[in-house]
């Protein structure tokens, strides 16, 4: 069976089963789309540190695939499955790697960041509701969300809208990013003294709680603190660690819910 055929059986199921399937599909995949974005990233001399957000963006485009005939249409005119993800996350790569919106501590543009955070709460409304929201209701709901939780989410770049379910678009590069004299409030992006100290924290905070999440917190994180910095994909930490890839996965999920513990110690709210 091919993937067009597991796409098209899922396609073919009533909701809410169909949603939970598309996210099962995708989530059990996520190893070829970091392994496309990896060579997409080397492709475009992106910083490696991006690979996470292209990741993300090529899981988008694959999601795109399932929903969008006209996407489709496309796709299986390509090689295969894997080869239309690959070619249509190109034109989403080289967009972000020439429109100057990569900066910050953390690598993230604003855009990235606001995406990356609607896609989490659309898998977290999924599983909740067990359906998949329309467009303008996952936005109405994450954009409430928003509004809820920060003091000032236009400012911040938090307020999404339906373009933001689509492959990445150029928009206006925010002045906060890694910048103190644009004011610090207690919800804004890290400054680069603050991420280190994250970092240092977090390292020696995952050490103490157990020994193979402090093996694989500095697999993950140890070359942040590096010139220049790097934060390692899945891949490299089980290339590092020699442990399983689920368990890999699972510790760093670990990893980044200890830094958000340390953010609110910080007084900064995670997205």
């Amino acid at each position: 069976m091919t993937e067009w055929d597991i796409i098209d059986s899922i396609n073919a199921l009533p909701e809410p089963e169909r949603s939970v399937r598309i996210n099962d599909f995708l989530t059990e995949r996520i190893g070829i789309f970091e392994n496309v974005a990896v060579k997409l990233v080397r492709r475009y001399s992106m910083d490696p540190h991006m690979v996470p957000d292209i990741t993300q963006e090529v899981m988008m485009v694959a999601y795109n695939i399932f929903n969008d005939p006209k996407e489709r249409k496309k796709a299986e005119k390509t090689k295969g499955w894997i080869y239309a993800i690959y070619l249509f996350s190109q034109n989403v790569a080289k967009r972000l790697s020439e429109s100057g919106e990569v900066t910050g501590s953390s690598g993230m543009s604003t855009t990235v960041r606001r995406r990356r955070a609607l896609m989490k709460f659309r898998n977290e409304q999924s599983a909740l509701l067990g359906r998949e929201l329309k467009p303008a209701e996952l936005i109405e709901a994450f954009n409430k969300k928003m509004l809820e939780s920060r003091s000032d989410p236009k400012r911040q770049g938090m307020l999404a809208t339906e373009a933001d379910l689509q492959p990445f678009r150029p928009a206006e590069l925010d002045p906060s990013l890694n910048t103190a004299a644009a004011g610090h409030e207690s919800d804004c992006p890290l400054i680069p003294a603050e991420a280190r100290k994250l970092i240092r924290l977090m390292l020696s905070e995952c050490a103490e709680r157990d020994r193979e999440l402090g093996v694989v917190a500095k697999a993950f994180y140890g070359e942040a603190l590096g010139e220049p910095p790097h934060i390692a994909t899945p891949a490299e930490v089980v290339a590092e660690t020699g442990l399983p890839i689920k368990q890999v996965r699972s510790l760093m999920r670990t990893v980044e819910d200890v830094a958000v513990e340390i953010l609110g110690q910080m007084g900064v709210q995670s997205a």
